[in-house]
C-alpha cells in the first residue's frame, strides 16, 4: 500500500533505532499466545475440508463445477502475471507520512523488485492468489486423498479473504485521508497497478463467496487471520532498516507501525488493527448467512451482484 507526501527529510531529528518498546513486544507476544491457543484442531478443519466445499457452485444453473475450477485458475493466473509484472517493472518512490510525535525522519525511498512484496497489500494479494490456485485445482480434482491440500485451502482462504478486505478499508478510510490531511500527494494510490491491489483484491474475495463457489469461512478458524497479521507486524519490525541508509534511521511502510510514538501508542495501534482484523473476519463469516437469506431482493443472481457492488463501494476507493 504505497503512500506519498511532499514533506522533505527532517534533518534535525535525532536518528533512533526504532526497536519496538517492551510493552509492544509484550503485547505482541500475548496476542500470539492467545491466538495460537485457539487454533482449530485438524478434526475441526476436516468438518469443512471436504470435496464438496470446493466443488459447490453458488449458481449451478449458470456454472458447472468444471467451469468453476477453470474460472478460479484463470483468476489465479492473471493475479500471478500481475505479481510477476510488478516484480520486474514496478518502481515506487515511497514516503511514509508519519503522525505527530514520531521520532522518525521523513525520507523518500525506492521500492522495487522483491521489495514490492514487503507491503502487506502484496502479502494478502499473494495469499489470495494461492487460494484461487488451490480452490481451482480442488474444484477440478477434488478427492479424499487430497486431505492436506483441502485443509491448507480452507485455512488459506480464511486468512486471505478478511485480510484483503482489511487492506482495502485501511487504504480508503485511514491512509488516503492521512496523506491528504498532511498535504501529501495520492498519485501513487491512484495508479492503476496500485488500485488493482487495493480494490480488485476485495472484489475477488467477495465474488468467490457471492458468485462462484462460496468457500466456507467459519468462526472455528478465526485465529488464523489475526495470526497472519501478527506475523506481518513482526516482519515490519525486522525490516525497518532495509529501506534507506543507516544515517536516516528506520522506516516503516505504514505510519501506524511507527515504534517511536510516545506512551503506549504502538501497542494501542496494534490492538486496534487486530480488533479490526477480527471484525472483518466475523463480517466474512456472516456474509454467507446474509447471501443465503437476503429477504430484500431474494437469493437470485441479481441480489448477489448488488451485494458485491455494495460491499465493494464500502471498501474501495479510486480517487480523491
Amino acid at each position: 500500500m504505497p503512500s506519498s507526501s511532499p514533506e522533505s527529510m527532517e534533518e534535525k531529528k535525532e536518528v533512533v533505532t526504532g526497536f519496538p518498546p517492551m510493552h509492544a513486544l509484550a503485547t505482541w507476544g500475548a496476542m500470539v499466545a492467545c491466538f495460537v491457543s485457539t487454533l482449530p484442531s485438524l478434526e475441526t478443519i476436516d468438518q469443512v475440508a471436504k470435496p464438496q466445499s470446493f466443488t459447490h457452485v453458488v449458481f449451478p444453473e449458470f456454472l458447472s463445477t468444471n467451469m468453476l475450477g477453470y474460472i478460479r485458475l484463470a483468476i489465479a493466473t492473471l493475479m500471478l502475471l500481475k505479481t510477476i509484472r510488478d516484480q520486474m517493472y514496478t518502481v515506487t518512490v515511497h514516503i511514509t507520512t508519519y503522525s505527530a510525535g514520531s521520532k522518525l525522519l521523513t525520507v523518500p525511498f525506492t521500492i522495487a523488485g522483491f521489495k514490492n512484496h514487503y507491503y502487506f497489500t502484496n502479502w494478502t494479494w499473494n495469499l489470495l492468489n494461492l487460494s484461487f490456485f488451490l480452490n481451482g485445482y480442488l474444484a477440478l480434482y477434488s478427492d479424499e486423498k487430497n486431505e492436506w491440500l483441502m485443509r491448507i485451502a480452507i485455512v488459506t482462504f480464511a486468512s486471505s479473504a478478511p485480510s484483503n478486505m482489511l487492506v482495502s478499508s485501511i487504504i480508503k478510510y485511514v491512509i488516503w485521508d492521512q496523506i491528504r490531511k498532511q498535504g501529501g500527494n495520492t498519485k501513487n494510490l491512484q495508479r492503476s497497478s496500485t488500485l488493482i491491489h487495493h480494490t480488485i483484491n476485495s472484489i475477488l474475495a467477495i465474488s468467490e463467496v457471492a458468485l462462484l463457489g462460496g468457500i466456507p469461512v467459519r468462526m472455528q478458524e478465526f485465529s488464523v487471520a489475526p495470526l497472519y497479521g501478527l506475523v506481518y507486524i513482526l516482519f515490519a519490525w525486522m525490516t525497518r532498516h532495509s529501506y534507506t541508509e543507516a544515517k536516516h534511521g528506520p522506516q516503516f511502510l505504514y505510519f501506524f507501525f511507527d515504534t517511536t510514538l510516545p506512551g503506549y501508542t504502538t501497542s494501542v495501534s496494534m490492538i486496534c488493527l487486530l480488533f479490526v482484523f477480527i471484525l472483518f473476519y466475523v463480517s466474512f463469516c456472516l456474509m454467507n448467512l446474509v447471501l443465503q437469506d437476503w429477504w430484500i431482493l431474494g437469493n437470485g443472481l441479481g441480489s448477489h451482484l448488488v451485494f458485491v457492488v455494495l460491499c465493494s463501494t464500502l471498501l474501495c476507493r479510486f480517487r480523491d
